[in-house]
């Protein structure tokens, strides 16, 4: 199983596995995964030749910066989880990556 650290190591790969005739599927998930999230994976291999999750503790999600500090964050665990469910990549970007200096764009529903 890959680790993706990067959007833009993601999506070499992912334009690699495309490019090959691949069609991907991503989860994505705040980390901590549990049975839901296990059964999302499952339901993806069934529509797709390749399977990713993405584990990112999205800040701006959080009303209360004590609720992000507290949430819970289980990479090592998470990872033997997802090579057991046979992903073939974790992305596992920052912060910092998802919302660089100058970033702008909210989507806020209606």
């Amino acid at each position: 199983m890959r680790r993706f650290l990067t959007p833009a190591a993601m999506q070499v790969w992912a334009d690699e596995q495309r490019l090959a005739g691949h069609r991907i599927a991503i989860v994505p998930t705040m980390g901590a995964l549990h049975v839901g999230h296990l059964k999302l994976i499952e339901i993806a291999h069934r529509h797709a030749d390749r399977v990713v999750v993405s584990i990112f503790v999205n800040p701006i999600q959080f009303n209360r910066t004590d609720d992000f500090t507290k949430y819970p964050r289980t990479l090592d665990d998470d990872a033997v989880k997802c090579a057991a469910a046979g992903v073939h990549g974790l992305y596992l970007p920052t912060a910092d990556m998802m919302y660089p200096d100058g970033f702008e764009t909210y989507v806020i529903p209606g």
